[in-house]
């Protein structure tokens, strides 16, 4: 589903952020992962959640490495993969697509912060 997941050396947390992105995926209404639009208000398909998701991890790990060059200090890889997949793991229910074909936010997205129902789970 999202392959950066498979870089969290920690087992037990990488297989919690596997079934937390799982149970999402069991959510939506969207058929394919691949279909999840990356939001709302662009319509190019080419912008789908999994790459958006992916970005966001990879850019995180990119991140570290610059922060470990520059100030010496380690981070977290672990941890920082695990936040940046979780929140953005909620693009997987953010909208539906309408009769009429425009996207509209779920219930969830209304009702809650962005992230905070992928991150509390």
């Amino acid at each position: 589903m999202i392959p950066e997941a498979e870089q969290i050396r920690d087992p037990g947390l990488a297989g919690r952020v596997v079934a937390t992105l799982a149970a999402r995926w069991e959510e939506p209404e969207w058929e394919r992962i691949e279909d999840i639009p990356f939001n709302a208000k662009n319509s190019d398909t080419s912008l789908v959640t999994q790459t958006a998701t992916r970005y966001v991890a990879r850019a995180s790990i990119a991140q570290a490495e610059i922060h470990r060059e520059l100030y010496g200090t380690e981070v977290d890889t672990d941890i920082l993969l695990a936040a940046a997949l979780a929140d953005d793991g909620n693009k997987f229910f953010d909208f539906y697509a309408s009769k009429e074909g425009s996207l509209k936010p779920t219930r969830f997205r209304t009702l809650l912060p962005v992230s905070a129902y992928s991150v509390h789970k």
